[in-house]
């Protein structure tokens, strides 16, 4: 059995097509600052990879990766934080080595991937 080190409240992990990455939501709901994050994993070597610390981050909480494996989508579970804005959908780039952060998708109400 491995066990990694993720970040706090690790709510839901999706692996990559090709099974060598593995993507880890940490949803934080502690309210620690700086604490919305996703890890990137190696599932060949069962190391941490990277973590992802980005503002678009708003309690990640499930996630989905495109089907070729070059995009993941983070769903924001706490989006909208405010009356009057809308909820998001965070997008990774899969294709570069630690997880880039490339775009943002709105329209939601509480997003919550299935």
């Amino acid at each position: 059995m491995t066990i990694f080190n993720t970040g706090v409240n690790p709510s839901s992990i999706a692996i990559s097509p090709n099974g060598e990455t593995a993507y880890v939501t940490n949803s934080n709901n502690y309210g620690i600052a700086g604490n919305y994050t996703v890890t990137v994993l190696d599932l060949i070597t069962n190391l941490p990879k990277t973590t992802i610390f980005d503002p678009s981050f708003d309690e990640p909480y499930r996630m989905a990766i495109s089907k070729n494996g070059k995009r993941v989508y983070v769903a924001n579970s706490a989006s909208p934080s405010k009356v009057g804005e809308e909820g998001t959908v965070t997008i990774i780039d899969a294709d570069t080595a630690n997880g880039t952060v490339v775009g943002l998708i709105t329209g939601f109400d509480g997003p919550s991937l299935r």
